[in-house]
């Protein structure tokens, strides 16, 4: 019934007035649809992963216009197109391509782009792309694999830093706990791997996307984790960097040391 009436308002002469009638109906099409778990575990599908699932699907279909019409909220289409654009620019070296897509309000509205949520589903996708072909990893391509993970790091960097920059401290710490909390959860999607946690920690770190302040945040949270994200995953990160976290600390303990000389 639900791909039916999707049909229907793909062919129709104009889809936005049958929409108006399903409203006036109170018929919710999206209440419909499957949904993901409500506390997604290991493996299981996040409720923005759900919903770029669910237009790919609807785009075989040719009904990826209806669902983002269906969809009423700015962030999850745009997280689609951005995801659907991703590959292709960091593929032909172009993030700045995608970067003044991201920062045209009539692709995402000002107050979507500034949103703590909206910086970490970028950072979570750009984070995906990078490590797509390190997870598996097989031994005769490790070396070669790091080597192109890093470059692709430092390419989507370019989209994810200026998301963060120009806001507040406090409200930049934020996004960066954010980008944090999608480390621990790719880390824990993926097994955990204790050489590719301090690999990433130490790429976003030199590359100032992470700053030791938004680091010892997450390092100290205690309260209820974001929706999507797995509690499991904190204390087997902490584990698997735990050698960043220490050379992160004697670093700081240096430097203080040499403004107590000075």
């Amino acid at each position: 019934m639900v791909l039916t009436t999707m049909v229907v308002i793909r062919d129709a002469e104009s889809p936005e007035h049958v929409l108006e009638q399903i409203a006036a109906s109170k018929m919710d099409l999206m209440e419909l649809t499957p949904k993901p778990a409500a506390k997604p575990r290991r493996g299981d599908l996040t409720p923005a992963e759900w919903h770029v699932k669910l237009v790919e699907d609807a785009e075989k279909k040719g009904l990826k216009g209806v669902v983002n019409l269906l969809s009423d909220g700015a962030p999850s289409a745009v997280a689609v197109d951005f995801a659907a654009h991703l590959s292709g620019a960091l593929g032909s070296q172009k993030p700045e391509e995608l970067l003044a897509w991201l920062q045209d309000d009539k692709n995402v509205p000002a107050d979507t782009r500034k949103s703590k949520e909206f910086v970490a589903t970028v950072f979570k996708l750009c984070l995906k792309e990078a490590c797509k072909n390190t997870v598996p990893l097989d031994a005769e391509d490790k070396a070669q694999i790091k080597v192109e993970q890093k470059a692709v790091i430092k390419l989507f960097t370019k989209l994810v830093k200026p998301l963060l920059d120009g806001h507040t401290e406090k409200v930049t710490n934020a996004m960066q706990l954010e980008c944090m909390f999608q480390i621990q959860q790719f880390l824990f999607e993926t097994g955990n791997k204790k050489a590719m946690g301090c690999r990433l920690m130490e790429r976003f770190y030199d590359l100032d996307v992470l700053e030791e302040d938004a680091i010892n945040q997450w390092k100290e949270f205690e309260g209820q984790m974001p929706e999507g994200i797995d509690e499991a995953g904190k204390m087997k990160m902490l584990f698997n960097i735990t050698k960043f976290l220490t050379w992160l600390e004697e670093a700081d303990e240096d430097d203080d040391d040499d403004e107590d000389e000075d």
